[in-house]
C-alpha cells in the first residue's frame, strides 16, 4: 500500500471515529430542535390567539420573576395598539446548544411577527428548564 494511500486511510478512520465520538450530541441536538421548535410554535399560536395567560405558561420562571403576567399582556396590548392584530408568527431559524455534563441546552429562534400594520423581527432565547423548553426573553433586531 502507498505511503499516500495509508494517510488517506488514516485521515478517513480519524473522521469516523470522531463522528461515532459525536454522534450522541447530534442526535439528541436533531431531538431537542424539534422540541424547541414544538414549544414555541405553541407559544406563537397563544400570542396569536391573543391567549396572554397561556403564552406566558412558556415563559421561563426566570422571566416571570421578572415580569409579572399583567405586565406582559400589557406589553403585548400595547404592540397591538400601534400595529394592529398579531395575525402570524414565522420561525426563521431556529440554532440549539448543548455544552456541559449534564448537558444545559439552551436555543436561539429568529421569528417575524407579522401584524396588520407592520412586522417585527426578534430573535428570542430559549432554555430547557425541567424538561420544557421555556422562553427566556425577546429582543427586536
Amino acid at each position: 500500500m502507498s505511503k499516500s494511500r495509508k494517510i488517506i486511510y488514516g485521515v478517513l478512520a480519524f473522521a469516523v471515529l470522531a463522528l461515532a465520538l459525536n454522534a450522541p450530541g447530534i442526535i439528541e441536538g436533531r431531538k431537542q430542535k424539534k422540541a424547541v421548535d414544538a414549544a414555541f410554535a405553541a407559544y406563537s399560536n397563544a400570542l396569536v390567539a391573543g391567549d396572554y395567560t397561556a403564552a406566558f405558561q412558556f415563559c421561563g420562571d426566570e422571566f416571570k420573576r421578572s415580569v409579572p403576567l399583567a405586565a406582559f399582556s400589557e406589553k403585548q396590548r400595547e404592540v397591538q395598539t400601534g400595529l394592529g392584530t398579531l395575525k402570524a408568527a414565522e420561525n426563521k431559524g431556529t440554532f440549539v446548544h448543548g455544552k456541559g455534563s449534564p448537558m444545559e441546552w439552551t436555543a436561539v429562534i429568529e421569528t417575524r411577527q407579522i401584524y396588520e400594520k407592520g412586522d417585527l423581527h426578534l430573535v428570542c432565547e430559549l432554555h430547557l428548564e425541567n424538561g420544557s423548553w421555556k422562553v427566556f426573553g425577546c429582543k427586536q433586531v
